[in-house]
């Protein structure tokens, strides 16, 4: 009996010291599932976050650049500049911490010019946004931004001190002949890829236009200043000189190439 009695005190022991470890082994068991289950997902997740980035076609074009205002409100879409236009017009940061550097600005005058820059910026993009209901107001585009330049070159030099004018004036014409001689060579690649000419005519080609485009943006520049009663006579003067221009650079050409450069002109 007491043999008996002893198994079965045993067999109890032995049940209910079972049980903790079938539990362990299921909390083991359940421990290994949920690593599973997580390691599964962990895949979905990585590509959520590794999802691509929405295609330009989603993002803001250039053209659709928002600009501030002086007065704080922006500037509709569609009023940017071309990259060309905005090598001419300048007017923007990069431009402001040349010019700091260069003329030796305070802090006070580089935020003084800065704000004018703002002022300035704003009038070439009210202008690039304006229609053009005729040939001659695209023309006259060129030599309104340009006035809008030497206001701000005037105004610059009006607002610093003597010894940093004449460092302004100096790097002002610097820069009115690197953009000139910028203007020169993209006519001239542009012609060499249409026109598939070789190094001599584009040579050639690049002395005409150095010759002869400054004397048409010049008479441009005139025909706009000037008052009513002068225009009719200075139009008259662009014209003659635009047509001297085509007739040298036709001269230029073999009978091929004329029907291609005739297009470029008119586009």
């Amino acid at each position: 009996m007491r043999i008996m009695a002893r198994m079965g005190v045993l067999a109890i022991v032995i049940s209910f010291g079972a049980a903790p470890l079938a539990w362990a082994g299921e909390g083991k068991k359940e421990g290994r599932k949920d690593k599973q289950e997580a390691a599964s997902a962990a895949p979905a997740g990585d590509a959520a976050a590794k999802e691509p980035k929405a295609d330009k076609a989603d993002k803001p074009d250039k053209a659709d650049k928002v600009e501030k205002k002086p007065d704080g409100t922006k500037a509709s879409a569609g009023k940017t500049l071309s990259e060309a236009e905005e090598k001419e017009v300048g007017g923007d940061e990069n431009e402001l911490n040349i010019l700091a550097r260069e003329l030796a600005l305070s802090d006070a005058q580089k935020s003084e010019v800065g704000k004018e820059f703002e002022r300035y910026r704003a009038k070439q993009l009210e202008l690039n946004a304006s229609p053009e209901k005729s040939p001659n107001e695209k023309l006259l585009k060129g030599p309104q931004r340009r006035a809008l330049r030497a206001g701000l070159d005037k105004w610059i030099k009006g607002h610093v001190s003597p010894g940093q004018a004449q460092k302004y004036e100096a790097y002002a014409n610097k820069r009115k002949k690197e953009l000139y001689d910028e203007q020169v060579n993209n006519r001239v690649a542009k012609m060499a890829e249409s026109l598939k000419l070789g190094g001599n005519e584009q040579s050639r080609l690049r002395t005409v236009y150095d010759t002869n485009l400054r004397d048409v943006q010049n008479a441009a520049d005139a025909l706009y200043a000037a008052p009513a009663d002068k225009k009719p006579e200075l139009e008259e003067q662009l014209e003659e000189k635009r047509a001297k221009m085509k007739s040298t650079v036709e001269g230029l050409l073999k009978p091929e190439q004329l029907e291609t450069y005739r297009k470029l002109e008119d586009s």
